[in-house]
């Protein structure tokens, strides 16, 4: 599926990111925290995004890994959905979900909107 986002939506995450962080570190940190978990595990974003929305992650779900590093990351996502202002992070993820949990990821750890304009393709 294709993704498209311009950069005035972009801008408009990386605002709303920012706001997040300044009035819920701890839950921005979480978030980084889960975010900088999926990168090393070498996961799709998509997949962490399906976990947090409850969504459907079979199109998205990693081929091969073990079980216990699967229920290690799971885990993890569990305690931040735990988190008690989870809502706050949930509306940004739901509200931005057209441009995709790949960009909103990478606009959490600091990449620059002008930097991810455009179309990306998610892969299933």
């Amino acid at each position: 599926m294709i993704k498209a986002a311009s950069l005035k939506q972009l801008r408009e995450v990386k605002g709303d990111l920012e706001a997040l962080q300044a009035t819920e570190q701890e839950l921005f940190q979480q978030f980084i925290h889960v975010i900088q978990l999926t990168r090393q595990l070498q996961l799709r974003y998509d997949y962490m995004g399906c976990l947090l929305q409850q969504e459907d992650p079979s199109q998205c779900a990693p081929d091969f890994i073990e079980e216990s590093v699967l229920n290690l990351y799971q885990h993890e996502i569990n305690t931040l959905k735990k988190h008690p202002q989870i809502h706050n992070l949930e509306s940004i993820l739901v509200h931005y979900q057209r441009i995709g949990y790949t960009k909103i990821s990478l606009l959490a750890l600091g990449e620059s909107p002008e930097s991810l304009v455009g179309p990306s393709i998610a892969t299933a």
